[in-house]
């Protein structure tokens, strides 16, 4: 199995369901390795090649991860928010109550795994074609978004003092 490695900036987004949208900023090998990887017909390799294409646009708080494999792809995409002291501002909570606001977020799950405050989704998509797939991963890009702002609502409410 030979594992292809892509760093990927699309700068507004982590993904693009639209192959077009790929030649303006991304490596012009990325694309169609990552369809051998899916499309991958050697069944005498069963485990196949894979490409992994690592993404973190300049101009937006996400990051991620996907992995493609013949006939799918693990996905990883985070949306994160500020470190502790920033977000404890920004909620007006104080200083000493920090390690609280710390506690409510890795109780609500609101941690990734490279420990960055905010939302993270994993999940492996398998599609027919390999069209369908991209167009699938930026789906998840989308639910992430939602996700982590429907998330940060719930935090402010939570957190934030309440108008007199």
């Amino acid at each position: 199995m030979t594992t292809h490695e892509f760093n990927l900036d699309l700068k507004w987004s982590l993904w693009s369901g639209f192959a077009e949208f790929w030649e303006t900023y991304a490596d012009p090998a990325m694309l169609p390795t990552a369809r051998r990887c899916f499309e991958n017909k050697d069944i005498a390799k069963a485990a196949g090649d894979r490409c992994i294409i690592a993404s973190a646009p300049t101009k937006e708080d996400r990051y991620g991860a996907v992995c493609i494999k013949r006939g799918r792809a693990d996905v990883s995409f985070c949306h994160v928010w500020d470190g502790l002291s920033d977000l404890a501002e920004t909620l007006n909570v104080p200083e000493t109550d920090a390690g609280r606001l710390h506690d409510h977020m890795v109780k609500a799950g609101l941690m990734t795994t490279a420990g960055d405050y905010g939302l993270q989704i994993d999940r492996t998509v398998t599609a027919e074609t390999f069209d369908q797939l991209l167009l699938d991963i930026d789906k998840i890009e989308n639910e992430v978004i939602q996700q982590s702002n429907r998330a940060w609502e719930q935090v402010k409410k939570a957190w934030m003092p309440k108008p007199l």
